[in-house]
């Protein structure tokens, strides 16, 4: 019901209980102007009464002198008996009762004869006498009924203006109470429903939207107020995707400001994956970078995984499941449903989490895919194009951060390469000997290896075999000198005949292991690395961990190999010059070895 039909329905019951009220009011008046007419023409039937009563007497005195010897004249009875007449006749102020009536003209009959009689008649004037009283006493009683009438009608008179006087006050009660009630219905129907509305509006304003007002309404409101909520509802909903799309943006800002310092990769892979992860509003995720060497994708970073970690395989196949296959697409694959969608591969892992909808993006980098960013979550999550342009926009970065990450790794490294070359070079200049050089070199070369162990073995001229010439670590004392046959069957001999350098993960499981070097000293794992020059061996450089818990990387192996090349030429001018030195002391020619060059000088002297 509208407003509209509210007040006309209203102001008709309104309508209705005063016209209800003025007729009633309206009987009660009717009744009153009855009663005040009756009380009028009993007002004028008691003056009547009162009259004739009065003549009736007057008559009667009359009647005890009438007569020739009276005092009174017979013509003052006579108009006396007329007025009475008068006062009964049926046009007159009263109308007596019959028997009244009858006694009446009966009396003034009488009167009259005794009026027109020339002499008095006793007995007619006692008959006379006789019906006066008996009219005197008649109309006493109907003036005493009168009477009583007339009380009784001012009774009803009293009543019904105290029926005017409740009416009246029924009235004014009643038109306060249609007042109240209108304005009762018209606050709870228009103003409340107003008030909330302006308090809600309020606080849309400050950004506070709640939930709808649930007004059901039919009437005029009704519409005013659906369209508010559906402005409400479209403002949350506004407010929503700006908190969304501010939150993405923070979160990208965030991972291409920590992407723009230098940064340890794999840590900086799991705060990247973190971020991503509660910037989408999804429950886990991994990172996938492909492996330069096997081309397979190796697992960087997991976030988020609480039951299945173990189930998660380190590394899959190229275009193999969901990771593989958004690196060979190079574009987003959404998944819905993980249960369903053959692309997921073996359900262990989402099964064990419980995973529901997956996405996975590819991290590129300069045109190249060099990795993938999956991202899940335990319910049935539909990834919007935003959704998916932000983990592109996270893919990218990551692939430059990536990319960065190893660029200065390479540079570290080869800075730290040229570094122990150097050391290198500057230790063979400072060395007088082969047993000093090696020394040196062992302690350069330790140094990025983190080695606390190794030795350097150089052909023998005279005997053919490998011989310590110098040792780093515990024994060091004892491995000097310590010869090393060719045919002894170690790493050593495998290196040094092989012209290939060994990698001894474990000494203690490793058939190639030097015994001695892992039962007399304790090697753990170390490297072998032959020493040639001009296609000819000269030796084998021995580096390692005698520590169980920190074994040497083997990706620093192209270190020692570059390193044992340059050692291999340093042994080589060592090699030269102790030659040069023994030929000219032979000869009997002195020997200028300039140190800033490293070229031997000789000249001969005359004896």
């Amino acid at each position: 019901m509208t407003i509209r039909q509210k007040v006309q329905v209203s102001l008709t019951a309104a309508a209705l209980v005063f016209l209800g009220l003025i007729a009633l009011y309206q009987a009660v008046l009717q009744q009153e102007r009855a009663t005040a007419r009756s009380l009028d023409s009993m007002r004028t039937a008691l003056a009547a009464a009162d009259d004739t009563q009065m003549e009736s007497t007057k008559i009667l005195g009359m009647l005890r002198f009438t007569g020739p010897a009276g005092p009174h004249d017979t013509s003052e009875l006579i108009d006396s008996i007329q007025r009475l007449g008068g006062l009964i006749r049926p046009s007159g102020p009263i109308t007596p009762a019959p028997a009244t009536r009858a006694a009446i003209l009966s009396f003034m009959q009488l009167a009259t004869a005794c009026a027109g009689a020339p002499q008095p008649d006793a007995a007619l004037q006692i008959r006379a006498h006789d019906a006066g009283h008996l009219v005197l006493t008649v109309l006493k009683r109907e003036r005493d009924d009168v009477l009583r009438r007339f009380d009784e009608a001012q009774r009803r008179t009293d009543e019904a203006a105290a029926d005017r006087a409740l009416l009246h006050l029924l009235s004014s009660l009643s038109f306060v109470a249609i007042v109240l009630l209108l304005g009762r219905s018209f606050t709870h129907s228009v103003l409340r429903p107003l008030e909330a509305l302006r308090h809600r509006m309020l606080r849309v304003e400050a950004g506070i939207y709640g939930e709808p007002l649930a007004q059901t309404r039919n009437d005029e409101l009704g519409p005013i107020f659906e369209a508010f909520d559906r402005l409400s509802v479209a403002l949350r909903a506004r407010a929503r995707e700006q908190e969304a799309r501010v939150r993405r943006i923070e979160g990208i800002a965030s991972i291409t400001s920590a992407a723009s310092w230098p940064i340890d990769a794999r840590r900086f892979l799991q705060d990247a994956l973190a971020r991503t992860i509660q910037t989408v509003e999804n429950d886990l995720g991994l990172i996938r970078l492909v492996d330069p060497e096997t081309r397979r994708l190796k697992l960087a970073a997991v976030w988020g995984v609480e039951r299945g970690l173990g189930l998660i395989p380190e590394e899959v196949e190229h275009g193999q499941y969901l990771a593989g296959l958004t690196v060979q697409s190079g574009e987003p694959l959404v998944v819905d449903d993980v249960n369903s969608d053959p692309r997921m591969g073996p359900m262990g892992f989402a099964g064990a989490e419980h995973l529901i909808s997956m996405v996975g993006v590819p991290i590129s980098s300069r045109g190249r895919n060099i990795g993938c960013i999956l991202v899940g979550a335990r319910r049935h999550c539909r990834y919007s194009p935003e959704d998916v342009a932000l983990l592109q926009t996270v893919g990218r970065v990551l692939g430059a951060a990536v990319e960065n990450a190893r660029l200065a790794q390479e540079t570290a490294g080869l800075s730290r390469d040229l570094s122990t070359l150097l050391d290198l070079a500057r230790a063979a200049f400072e060395s007088p000997d082969i047993e000093t050089l090696g020394s040196r070199a062992l302690e350069i070369l330790a140094r990025p290896l983190r080695a606390d162990c190794g030795l350097l073995a150089v052909v023998d001229s005279s005997s053919g075999e490998l011989v310590t010439r110098a040792a780093l670590g515990r024994g060091r004392d004892a491995l000097c000198e310590t010869a090393w046959p060719p045919d002894e069957g170690s790493a050593i001999a495998e290196a040094f005949a092989s012209r290939l350098p060994l990698f001894i993960p474990d000494a203690a499981s490793d058939p190639r292991r030097s015994r001695m070097l892992a039962e007399k000293f304790g090697y753990r794992s170390y490297f072998a690395v032959p020493i040639f020059h001009d296609q000819r061996p000269r030796g084998v450089i021995v580096l390692g961990s005698t520590r169980p818990l920190q074994p040497v990387d083997p990706a620093l192996l192209p270190l020692v190999t570059t390193a044992s090349g340059h050692l291999a030429f340093l042994i080589e001018n060592m090699h030269l010059r102790d030659s040069q030195r023994r030929r000219s002391a032979g000869e009997g020619l002195p020997v200028m070895f300039d140190e800033a060059r490293g070229d031997h000088r000789a000249e001969k002297h005359a004896a």
